[in-house]
């Protein structure tokens, strides 16, 4: 491993590189079995895709780990056109995770990584101008996807 005057990011969760969530860092596998940790919160429920791209690096192999930072998640090495490597993810609970990236096969060379949040899909609206029609006698399922959210439902009443 490189010293910790030249590595660009942490090797474990105890030193991992807070990463703004819908921004990119710059990364860079300086030696063979290097690896990078980065660390970002995540909101229950939310969407989450952790990807690299771009740089010298040919390729990556990324993994996601838990908020203990030690159990693996979810592990990809082939992200598709323009990516190197790609996780789509919900966050089953509210914490801090991290992202490991390692160049495939031990390859070294420079990268991009990114964490990108998407909140839940809303299934009614949260205000009476886009409450969801319930017609008497109907009934609809509902789900509280984030803290907070509320749903708002519509009817049509006659007097008396």
């Amino acid at each position: 491993m490189p010293d910790a005057a030249s590595d660009d990011h942490g090797n474990d969760a105890g030193s991992a590189t807070q990463i703004a969530l819908n921004q990119s860092v710059a990364g860079d596998i300086e030696i063979s079995g290097d690896s990078d940790w980065v660390e970002f919160t995540a909101q229950e429920s939310f969407q989450y895709q952790i990807a690299t791209a771009g740089g010298t690096l040919s390729d990556t192999f990324l993994r996601l780990i838990g908020t203990d930072g030690t159990t693996e998640l979810d592990d990809d090495d082939d992200g598709g056109p323009g990516l190197l490597s790609l996780i789509n993810w919900t966050a089953p609970s509210s914490g801090t995770y991290y992202a490991e990236v390692t160049g495939f096969e031990n390859d070294t060379g420079t990268y991009g990584v990114s964490v990108t949040e998407s909140p839940p899909a809303d299934d009614h609206g949260n205000e009476a101008g886009s409450a969801t029609q319930l017609s008497l006698g109907q009934s609809k399922a509902g789900d509280i996807e984030i803290s907070g959210n509320v749903d708002w439902f519509k009817f049509t009443a006659q007097a008396n």
